[in-house]
Parts: structure tokens; C-alpha cells; sequence
């Protein structure tokens, strides 16, 4: 079963709040200022796990409070075991975090990649994934997750060419794929180290519509190639920038797809709609 890191945070904050004696409503008035808005109710979601992403701007005055950094706040014990924890969670984390501009949020970037770092190693140690024939799987068994080759998965939910069949199956805890719209795959490269350790099979989903924003996505367009391998197709953070006012004015519009190893610069688009970019499938995590 995964472990919920949020769940982590939220129990921190109750037991943190409840220690120096605060109310709901007094750390939510001690938080706020200067710019940031805290209210009991969203404390209260966050005790409560009932979030699924942390604006970084209020985690960093909810942990000013209690004279904390933003990075000792999220920071999980070295001592508990994370070989279960949600990376799903993390990814999402880290996303809010690289999207921020503020000094605290990009110190607390490194505490995340330390934590998918740890929990990499663990996931290492844990033995190889098991990929099974075609014809051993058979009858409904929605745990089952059909295993592509990365090239043949940019196409996999092509609507306009036949489906490619799988080259095998993979069983993933957690995942009901009754309706198709999960695949694996392999990645190799080192460009989004630590999210995604190199040979790392990882579970996609179909991209459903809705923001890209922050998101870690499978991108086809023109002028984009993967700068590890060539390929016309890449796995990448999505990050747009400058609003559109005018559908008819794009020149102010820049698309970043952001690598995680920051050795790695960003793949720029610039002057192009967000029509005119692929985007078949997100990643969900590692497995």
C-alpha cells in the first residue's frame, strides 16, 4: 500500500499547531500578510489530507509560524522507511515548487529530490519488474497494464492510426485499467533524474484534457527533439508562459519543457499554440 506523504504534512501541521497551543483561526490570522492569505478552513484540509497539491507562498508562512523553513517542513525523518511512499505525491510537490519563483520554494526543491533520490534507491532494491507475455494474460484483470516500447507508445492513443499491440503486460498495485487508458513503458536517459531514474519503467495515462500546467507529459510537436536520444517525441515538465489575450496573437507565447537534471536546459517553443503541441499521454509514476 502507497504511503501518503500528504497525509505526513497534514499530521505534521496538526501536531506542530496543536504543540504551541493555536486555534484554526489564530494560526490562519499569524500566517497571513504580506500578500499571502491563510484560512482555517484550507489548515483544516490540510490536517485533514483532503488537498491534492501545496501552494508553496502559504506552506512557507503556515511553517514561518513555527520557525520553520519551507524545506524543514516538508522534510520526511531519515530514519522511517519511504520505499512505499506516494512518488505521485512527491511529483506533484515538486512540480508547485519549480513553478514558484520564490527563494524559499527553490531551497525546498532540494529536499524533494533528496526524498525521490532515497526513494529511488529503495525502489532498486526491491528486484527487477516483470514483464508477461501476451498470451499469459487472459480474462479481465484490470491490475494488468499492457508494456510498450517508448517509440510505439507516442502512438498509442493516436485516434487516427490502428492501436499497436503491446509487448507484453506488467501488473501495477493500485491501477484499474478496465478502460485502457494506462500503458508502461522504459525510459532511459538521465535527463529527468531523480523523478525518473534512468531504466526506469513508468506508468503513463492518457492525457484527458484540462491544464498542462506543471504537468510531466509525453510531447510531440514540431522543432522538438529529445536531447538524449534524438527522438522526435520528449518526456518533459510543462510549463507555459505569458497569457493569451488574442488567439490570433501568439508571439508572446513561449512553451518551456523543463527537464528535472538541471544539467539539462529547457526546450523553448516559441509563437505557438497549445493546439499545435501533442500531448498523448501524462506520467503518473515510477513503478
Amino acid at each position: 500500500m502507497m504511503m501518503d506523504y500528504f497525509r505526513f504534512i497534514g499530521s505534521r501541521l496538526r501536531t506542530l499547531r496543536e504543540k504551541a497551543g493555536y486555534s484554526l483561526e489564530k494560526l490562519a490570522r499569524t500566517a497571513s500578510g504580506n500578500g499571502i492569505t491563510v484560512t482555517k478552513d484550507l489548515i483544516h484540509n490540510i490536517e485533514k489530507c483532503r488537498v491534492n497539491t501545496f501552494d508553496p507562498n502559504v506552506l512557507a508562512a503556515i511553517a514561518g509560524v513555527f520557525g520553520m523553513s519551507l524545506s524543514e517542513f516538508i522534510k520526511f525523518p531519515e530514519d522511517v522507511d519511504i520505499s512505499n511512499i506516494d512518488s505521485v505525491q512527491l511529483g506533484r510537490l515538486l512540480g508547485a515548487l519549480k513553478n514558484a519563483s520564490d527563494d524559499h520554494a527553490e531551497i525546498a526543491v532540494d529536499t524533494v529530490v533528496n526524498l525521490l533520490s532515497r526513494l529511488n534507491t529503495e525502489i532498486k532494491r526491491a528486484g527487477e519488474v516483470k514483464i508477461l507475455q501476451p498470451d499469459s494474460v487472459s480474462g479481465d484483470v484490470p491490475e494488468y497494464v499492457p508494456y510498450f516500447d517508448l517509440h510505439v507508445a507516442a502512438g498509442v492513443f493516436d485516434e487516427n492510426t490502428e492501436p499497436p499491440a503491446p509487448a507484453g503486460y506488467i501488473r501495477v498495485e493500485g491501477v484499474n485499467n478496465r478502460n485502457g487508458e494506462y500503458f508502461v513503458s522504459k525510459i532511459t536517459g538521465t535527463s529527468m533524474e531523480p523523478l525518473i531514474p534512468d531504466g526506469s519503467f513508468c506508468l503513463f495515462k492518457k492525457y484527458g484534457g484540462g491544464s498542462r500546467q506543471g504537468k510531466i507529459m509525453l510531447v510531440r510537436a514540431a522543432g522538438v527533439a529529445d536531447p538524449e536520444s534524438g527522438s522526435s517525441f520528449v518526456i518533459k515538465r510543462y510549463k507555459r508562459l505569458g497569457p493569451v489575450s488574442d488567439d490570433r496573437e501568439r508571439s508572446g507565447i513561449e512553451i518551456h519543457l523543463l527537464s528535472e537534471n538541471k544539467k539539462f536546459p529547457p526546450i523553448i517553443l516559441k509563437g505557438i499554440s497549445d493546439q499545435q503541441i501533442n500531448t498523448p499521454c501524462e506520467f503518473v509514476r515510477t513503478i
